[in-house]
């Protein structure tokens, strides 16, 4: 028993005296810093694919088709075109892995970013007049699209009854 006991008590201290070295390496290494994702981003990113769900009932659109639903060309932007800290020649914030758009900055919607390959995605999760709603916006980094207007702002005031009244049976 006794053998047992200080068999134990060495395998303990083995443990503790490690256990510093093994916590030391948590998951915020994977994190990225404001100045990896502010890098990540610089150059020109153009508009592919809008995903929102909203009250149960989630749509994708391409950018022709939010332009034929009218309401929603106003929220997103064709191009997006990052450069130091400005985007289309404002400065906006950011954040580890989130961003802050500067049309945004009112209504403090940030988005968290995420990259794959040439792709990379603003995940919003906001509410607005009491609605809940999560936006996906998925941009490339090469594309034949052009920016052809200054920065998107939000028309949301036809936007959410466009939303509520797409959902409705």
């Amino acid at each position: 028993m006794k053998k047992r006991f200080f068999h134990f008590l060495t395998i303990f201290c083995v443990c503790l005296c490690c256990a510093p070295f093994i916590t030391s390496c948590g998951d915020d290494d994977d994190e990225p810093k404001d100045g990896d994702l502010v890098e990540k981003l610089q150059g020109a990113w153009h508009f592919e694919l809008m995903k929102i769900s909203v009250l149960g009932q989630t749509m994708e659109f391409t950018a022709d088709e939010l332009k034929q639903q009218g309401g929603y060309a106003g929220f997103y932007d064709e191009t997006l075109d990052f450069n130091g800290d400005k985007v289309n020649g404002m400065a906006y914030s950011v954040d580890k892995n989130n961003i802050l758009l500067p049309w945004y900055v009112e209504e403090q919607w940030w988005a968290q970013v995420s990259f794959s390959g040439s792709r990379m995605t603003m995940y919003y999760d906001v509410t607005y007049q009491g609605v809940n709603m999560q936006l996906w916006t998925t941009y490339v980094k090469s594309g034949s699209r052009t920016a052809t207007s200054l920065p998107a702002e939000a028309d949301l005031q036809r936007l959410i009854p466009m939303l509520l009244e797409s959902t409705r049976p």
